[in-house]
């Protein structure tokens, strides 16, 4: 179900909704939802994640990533199984070379979960079209909100 093209997709799509800046990072700075987005922003491409690890900010940022998805995927109650194989495979790709230490963010840890929530749930309603034919949900409805 997960692929990372369409996680890339969705990060893209919902950076352009919320705002139109190449530097992510001095962004999050100031703008709270913004900030939201960057912690899994890193997790665009290895591109991206070379930048943010280049960076103190953008390595803060993966750490909190690294911490939500392992949070999500070992945890028995938060999402469904889908969630958890979504932060399998974003710990698999991106953390299981690297040096980062998960850095404990409890205060957003609600809203990291609800974005990979959202995520999840897109996939789910595409599938559900594509094997039913019609299905009346609105996909801009499910977007992450603060």
């Amino acid at each position: 179900m997960f692929s990372q093209k369409e996680f890339v997709k969705f990060l893209d799509d919902y950076k352009g909704r919320l705002v139109e800046t190449d530097d992510m990072l001095e962004e999050s700075k100031v703008n709270y939802r913004v900030k939201k987005l960057a912690v899994f922003y890193g997790l665009k491409n290895h591109e991206t994640f070379k930048s943010f690890f280049s960076n103190e900010l953008g390595r803060k940022y993966l750490g909190i990533a690294k911490y939500v998805l392992n949070n999500v995927r070992d945890h028995e109650l938060y999402g469904s199984q889908e969630i958890k194989q979504v932060a399998n495979s974003l710990l698999n790709k991106y953390f299981d070379n690297t040096s980062i230490d998960p850095v404990y963010d409890n205060e957003l840890l609600e809203g990291y979960c609800k974005f990979l929530c959202d995520f999840t749930r897109r996939n789910k309603i595409k599938q559900l079209k594509e094997e039913l034919g019609e299905v009346n949900v609105n996909l801009d409805s499910l977007e992450f909100v603060s």
